[in-house]
C-alpha cells in the first residue's frame, strides 16, 4: 500500500478536502483506492497529505504529487475542516468524521507549508485562548466552513454521531456557527442570535466570502439543507440555489 500510488495504481481519492495555499493544492482526509500488487484496495484511509504543484502544466495521468505523512499521533478522518491562512502558509484542521477504527482525539491542528511542495502538522490543541469552552464545543462534519481575511474561520451547522464523537449513541444536527480567530487562537459559539439561520442546522451547504461586497466582505451560504437539532428526515428543508439566505422555517 502507498499513500502515493503511481498513475498505473490509482484509482480514486474519497471524502477529501482541498486547500489551495499559494502555488500548491493539498489534499487531507483522505480514503484511497488503489491496486496493491494487482490486489483491489477500496476506500482505505492514509496518515498524510498529499500536496499537488500548481506551478506547471500536467495531465490527470501525471500530476506531480508528493505525500506528506502525518504525525502518528494525528487523527485519520474524513472531510476535516479547513480554515486557510494564505499570508503564514498555514490550515487549521478541526472538526471531522472518523475513519473507520480510528478514534483519536480531534483537537485543533495546523499544517504549515516549507515554501515547496512540502509541509508539516503540529497539534495546536493546547494554544487555544479559552481552551474550557474549546471543550464544549461538538465536533461536527458536513457543515459549511469559510475563512475571512486570513483571519477568522467559521464553521455552520452540521452534525454529530457515533463516527464524530467516540461514545455518542444517537444523531444531532448542530444549530447555530463556530467562529476561531486564528491570530489569537479563541474561539465563539452561538445558537440563536448569532447565527443567521436561528436555531435551525444546516447540512451539506457550501459557505464562500466575498472580500469586495461591502466595507467588511460578505458570507453567502449556497444549497445544502436546513433542520432542527434533533436527526429526523422530516425535518428537512432543501435550500434551491434560487436564494443565497434560506428562508425561515414556519411551523405547519
Amino acid at each position: 500500500m502507498s499513500d502515493a500510488p503511481s498513475a498505473d495504481n490509482f484509482l480514486r481519492w474519497g471524502r477529501v478536502r482541498s486547500i489551495v495555499l499559494n502555488d500548491f493544492l493539498y489534499l487531507d482526509g483522505v480514503e484511497l483506492s488503489q491496486l496493491d500488487d494487482g490486489q483491489l484496495r477500496l476506500g482505505l484511509p492514509i496518515n498524510s497529505t498529499v500536496s499537488i504543484d500548481l506551478r506547471t502544466s500536467w495531465a490527470t495521468n501525471n500530476a506531480p504529487h508528493r505525500a506528506l505523512p502525518k504525525p502518528r499521533e494525528a487523527p485519520r478522518t474524513n472531510f476535516p475542516v479547513a480554515w486557510t491562512d494564505t499570508k503564514r502558509g498555514v490550515f487549521f484542521s478541526w472538526a471531522d468524521h472518523h475513519t473507520f477504527l480510528d478514534f483519536s482525539p480531534t483537537g485543533l491542528w495546523m499544517f504549515k507549508t516549507d515554501g515547496a511542495d512540502g509541509g508539516s502538522w503540529t497539534d495546536e490543541t493546547s494554544s487555544n485562548a479559552n481552551p474550557d469552552f474549546f471543550k464544549q464545543l461538538h465536533s461536527p462534519v458536513l457543515g459549511a466552513a469559510v475563512t475571512i481575511n486570513d483571519t477568522i474561520g467559521l464553521y455552520l451547522g452540521g452534525y454529530v454521531n457515533a463516527c464524530t464523537e467516540l461514545g455518542r449513541t444517537d444523531t444531532m444536527y448542530i444549530p447555530g456557527m463556530v467562529a476561531f480567530n486564528m491570530s489569537d487562537r479563541t474561539w465563539y459559539s452561538g445558537i440563536v442570535g448569532f447565527s443567521p439561520f436561528g436555531d435551525a442546522s444546516l447540512l451539506g451547504s457550501r459557505a464562500e466570502y466575498i472580500p469586495s461586497y461591502g466595507p467588511s466582505g460578505l458570507v453567502i451560504v449556497l444549497g445544502g439543507t436546513q433542520s432542527y437539532p434533533f436527526f429526523d428526515f422530516r425535518t428537512l428543508e432543501p435550500s434551491p440555489f434560487s436564494i443565497l439566505s434560506p428562508r425561515k422555517r414556519t411551523s405547519k
